[in-house]
């Protein structure tokens, strides 16, 4: 049930029930009298699940002069959070109008109750399980990042669920547990990441299986000082920023990733880790990282290229 503050309905835009990706999805110019906000979802990869959907109730945002105001969708928007990598996003919410000035936090409200089915996930076998949020993990849909809607703009935000971080098995109960973990960038403060594994490089560490296909991912730190240690999933300030699964093309033969939407003009590291598939974000794993530490900062909204190879 949401909480009854200010509520609008998105009257002008309609969304599909499953919403669509749109990753060159560009928001018209509003008219000369709107300030709009849009808010995409995009996502960091997982490993062991065929798709993870879920359901979006509305948005809830906090003008810094104003009470709590909820935009409530007129019918829940369901996104495939697995569909999502790279740069590819989906969009919730489409050029709302709403006050320019300075918003404090932006809250998802998502229909993920326990047992009901609302938000799903299908596993390899094709059967599905319920996905919740636990009550003391409801907090983490709430992102206390302020941001600025300009006079007669639209601001378009874009929201990464990371779920190595997210998603959990639920051991007594055998559904799955959304523990959000969560970040915002607005598409004027966005880059991406994007680059090519030398084969060799994944082959002499035994992370190529006789398919082609691999568990490799490329996991990226805020800048690592010289000889500092790089850690596992652990949902802590050590964490990697994001993660990208590395991609077999069948037709070149090469091995590929995209990291996404990643606030521009930051320093970053990058390695490539053999196994991501065992990082359990509960647990403290011994992941085989491989190959050198790479040194990378987005610029603007350009795709800065970052590859790997054998030393």
């Amino acid at each position: 049930m949401l909480r009854k503050t200010s509520t609008l309905s998105i009257a002008a835009s309609a969304l599909l029930l499953l919403a669509c990706s749109d990753n060159s999805y560009t928001p018209p110019p509003p008219p000369s009298d709107a300030n709009t906000l849009t808010v995409s979802i995009t996502d960091a990869p997982l490993d062991g699940v065929s798709k993870v959907i879920v359901q979006f109730a509305g948005i809830e945002i906090k003008h810094e002069d104003g009470e709590a105001q909820i935009i409530e969708f007129k019918a829940p928007v369901e996104v495939d959070l697995l569909g999502l990598q790279g740069d590819i996003r989906s969009t919730i919410l489409r050029e709302e109008k709403i006050n320019a000035g300075d918003y404090q936090y932006i809250r998802l409200l998502v229909n993920a109750a326990q047992g009901e089915f609302d938000s799903v996930v299908l596993l390899e076998d094709n059967t599905w399980q319920s996905l919740y949020v636990p009550d003391d993990a409801k907090i983490g849909l709430k992102l206390n990042q302020a941001f600025r809607v300009s006079s007669n703009k639209n601001m378009h935000l874009t929201i990464d669920f990371d779920l190595r971080k997210s998603l959990e098995k639920d051991l007594v109960e055998n559904d799955y547990q959304l523990i959000p973990s969560l970040r915002v960038v607005s598409d004027v403060e966005a880059g991406h990441i994007a680059g090519f594994i030398e084969n060799q490089l994944l082959i002499d560490n035994d992370c190529v299986e006789l398919d082609n296909q691999t568990n490799a991912a490329v996991y990226l730190y805020n800048k690592l000082a010289e000889g500092a240690n790089r850690q596992d999933i652990q949902r802590n300030e050590l964490d990697p920023v994001s993660s990208a699964n590395v991609e077999f093309n069948t037709e070149t033969g090469e091995y590929s990733y995209t990291l996404g939407f990643l606030p521009r003009d930051v320093p970053y590291s990058a390695q490539v880790v053999c196994d991501a598939s065992i990082d359990e974000p509960s647990t403290a794993d011994a992941l085989n990282f491989i190959g050198p530490i790479q040194s990378v900062t987005p610029v603007e909204t350009l795709t800065i290229n970052l590859d790997f190879a054998t030393q």
